[in-house]
C-alpha cells in the first residue's frame, strides 16, 4: 500500500475518533450531572420523615377543626336560646305596655 493512503486513512480515523471523544465527553458531562442531582435528592429514611412530621402538621390542624366545628354547633345552639329569651322578653314587654296603657 501507498505510504500516502495509509497517513490518509490513519488521519481519517483520527478524526472519526475524535468525534467519539466529544460525544464521550458529553455522556459523561451528563452523568457527572445526573449523579449529582441524585445526591440532592432524599433519601427514603428522610422521605419518611418528612411525611410523618407533615401528617403530624396535618392531623393537629383537623383536631383544631374539630374543636372549632363543635364550638360552632354550641354557639349556634346558645343563640338559639338567648333569641328565644328576647322573643319571650319582647312579648313580656307588649304586655307591661297593654297593662300600662303605654302601647
Amino acid at each position: 500500500m501507498d505510504e500516502k493512503l495509509i497517513v490518509k486513512k490513519l488521519l481519517e480515523h483520527d478524526k472519526r475518533f475524535d468525534d467519539h471523544d466529544k460525544r464521550f465527553d458529553r455522556i459523561t458531562s451528563k452523568l457527572i450531572e445526573h449523579d449529582h442531582r441524585f445526591q440532592e435528592m432524599l433519601t427514603k429514611a428522610e422521605f419518611h420523615e418528612f411525611k410523618d412530621q407533615i401528617m403530624t402538621g396535618m392531623d393537629k390542624m383537623l383536631v383544631i377543626l374539630q374543636r372549632l366545628d363543635q364550638e360552632r354547633i354550641f354557639t349556634n345552639q346558645a343563640i338559639q336560646r338567648i333569641q328565644k329569651q328576647i322573643d319571650e322578653q319582647q312579648k313580656d314587654i307588649l304586655r307591661i305596655k297593654k297593662v300600662l296603657k303605654l302601647a
